[in-house]
Formats: C-alpha cells, structure tokens, sequence
C-alpha cells in the first residue's frame, strides 16, 4: 500500500489554542487538522515565529525545537488532528536592552516540511534580538 502524499499547507486548518500562563510563560497548543477529503502525513516539527503583521518579517528569534527523541511520522486522516505544545516566555524576562521589546500581531506557523505557512492572530510582545529566544516548540502528535 502506498504510503499517503505529505501534507500540505493548504490540506491544514491551522489553529492555537487560548494560552495557559504558569511562572513567566504561556503555553499554547499549536493545532493542525486535516480538512482535505485524503489522508496525508505529517510529524516531526514544523516552525512557529512572532510577526508584527500577517504578512511581516518575523520578530526575533523562531522557536527551538525541544524533545526531538519524541518526534515521528504522522498520518492524519481527514478530519483528524495533530498537535505541539508551544512555550512563549514572557518578553519581560528581560531587561529591554537585551530584549528590544515589540508588540506582535500574532505566530507565523509553518506546518512540518513546508514552506507555506499560516498566520494566526495571537497579541503580545515579542523580542527583536533574535539573542533572546523566547520560543520552544515540541514535535507534533496525534490527538483525539
């Protein structure tokens, strides 16, 4: 049997859930759900960066990747879903002459092994020293 065709961006609906903060971060759950009528596979990481606007340049540094022993290959039929947890440190961790604190529109999300990528409206205050990484992102997995 032939293995599914990767997924693409466009295959995806691309979401984050509302922020749990605990001891200077907020915790997010980055969701990819296939709203195609195949199945296709996915896994590993993809890439999350702050942006100033939809279309703008990210701001500062993109995510690190944490637990990578637990990355692995995906399928997600349609309508299933996959999701990573996602660590933002509060900006004011930092003194502002180490950070240079920006408000940010939302996350630029990349899904795994693409290079399209979906905006998703999130305010805060992002860093424009990419010195200073306010981002770890873990592999993404499947759920319910």
């Amino acid at each position: 049997m032939a293995e599914p065709a990767a997924c693409q961006t466009s295959d995806l609906r691309v979401t984050v859930s509302a922020g749990d903060g605990a001891a200077g971060s907020t915790y997010y759950s980055v969701r990819l759900r296939n709203t195609s009528t195949h199945p296709c596979r996915t896994g590993g990481f993809g890439g999350v960066s702050l942006v100033r606007a939809p279309h703008g340049a990210p701001v500062g540094a993109p995510a690190d990747r944490v637990k990578k022993s637990a990355a692995k290959p995906l399928t997600l039929r349609p309508g299933a879903r996959a999701e990573a947890t996602l660590r933002v440190t509060n900006a004011d961790n930092y003194s502002a002459a180490k950070c240079s604190p920006t408000p940010v529109k939302g996350f630029r999300v990349y899904p795994p092994n693409e290079t399209r990528s979906a905006f998703v409206a999130q305010a805060t205050t992002g860093c424009k020293s990419a010195k200073v990484h306010l981002l770890s992102l873990e592999p993404y997995r499947l759920v319910g």
